[in-house]
């Protein structure tokens, strides 16, 4: 406990006397996001972030029946606004063309973001399992989604 408080002591000491500036436009006990001028990033959280909550939602029989098919990952309850999203298939990476949501802040003060992934309706029926894998510091959570299980 003694080694926890001298350390959050001596990285309070370095924010105040640092050129930083807070990017939530307010101050947080023990946790807060700060940039540098030149773009690099401090993040001070607490030991470990609770999981948000990962729903992935399967494409609609409209969209198939035109070719395509988009997995939308919904995640909520999010600490904090810095999250990575990727997906896979069949534990391989895919990309996808189109960029998350900006985070939104909920009234609960947590965060919520959303990405979506677009493949053919034929890739979709080829019954791949497609995950979602949600990364906030250290914490990662993945949901995963199947057309055979839906």
């Amino acid at each position: 406990m003694r080694r926890t408080l001298w350390l959050w002591f001596w990285v309070a000491v370095w924010i105040r006397h640092a050129n930083l500036r807070d990017l939530k436009g307010e101050e947080e006990t023990r946790r807060g996001q700060y940039i540098f001028t030149q773009g690099t990033k401090l993040i001070v959280t607490a030991h470990q972030l609770p999981a948000p909550s990962v729903v992935v939602f399967q494409p609609s029989e409209e969209e198939l029946s035109k070719g395509t098919a988009t997995l939308v990952c919904l995640v909520s309850k999010l600490s904090g606004a810095l999250v990575d999203i990727s997906w896979t298939a069949n534990e391989t990476a895919v990309t996808s063309e189109v960029p998350p949501s900006r985070p939104s802040r909920e009234s609960d003060g947590t965060f919520s973001v959303s990405s979506c992934l677009t493949i053919s309706a034929a890739e979709w029926r080829e019954d791949r399992v497609y995950s979602c894998i949600v990364q906030q510091g250290a914490s990662l959570t993945q949901r995963s989604i199947q057309q055979s299980r839906c």
